[in-house]
């Protein structure tokens, strides 16, 4: 008896080291530093996540990921590189605040993730702002638009049903912009 005992606990023991050695590879992976890491899936622990990354991207980490009724829910880092064109806008309203938005020009087939793909929300909505040099929303032209391209190299998509999914891009930049407009209503 006490050698079952033994067993299990060196067992459970040896677990949760992998799986402190697992959220520990993933705070050592340069493009995560900063980023909150607990209960993410790095290396080859990526193996049994079957979710298609972006053209020209590869997962980079899946934190606290599961399979809901056929569906991805969770969240993934993506690294690498992709160009999106499409329209960016800054707007107030009472729900978001002052923030930003980018809608791509073509939903182009990324798997199960494409709808989160194709509009992006901005994690820090003031440096967002800073980088498309987006100007402030005012009584009289609450909403400002512009055509835009830019290129994505970190990208979080938050899957599942909350308000808080979509996607995020964690670290980009601008390549182009237009000039701004006020919003079609």
């Amino acid at each position: 008896m006490r050698l079952a005992a033994k067993f299990v606990a060196l067992l459970l023991g040896s677990l949760a080291q992998i799986a402190i050695a697992s959220e520990v590879g993933c705070n050592a992976i340069t493009e995560l530093q900063g980023e909150e890491t607990a209960g993410c899936k790095c290396g080859s622990e990526l193996a049994k996540f079957s979710v298609t990354a972006p053209r020209g991207m590869k997962l980079l980490a899946a934190c606290n990921a599961r399979k809901v009724h056929g569906s991805w829910e969770g969240g993934f880092y993506f690294k690498g590189a992709f160009v999106q064109s499409g329209t960016v806008k800054r707007e107030f309203n009472e729900l978001f605040g002052d923030s930003l938005w980018f809608s791509s020009e073509n939903e182009t087939g990324y798997s199960e993730l494409a709808s989160a793909i194709h509009s992006l929300k901005f994690w820090d909505d003031p440096v967002a702002i800073k980088k498309f040099d987006a100007p402030a929303p005012t009584d009289k032209v609450m909403c400002w638009t512009t055509e835009s391209k830019i290129e994505v190299k970190l990208l979080y998509v938050l899957a599942g049903g909350t308000d808080e999914a979509g996607s995020y891009p964690k670290k980009f930049r601008v390549i182009s912009r237009g000039k701004y407009r006020p919003c079609d209503r």
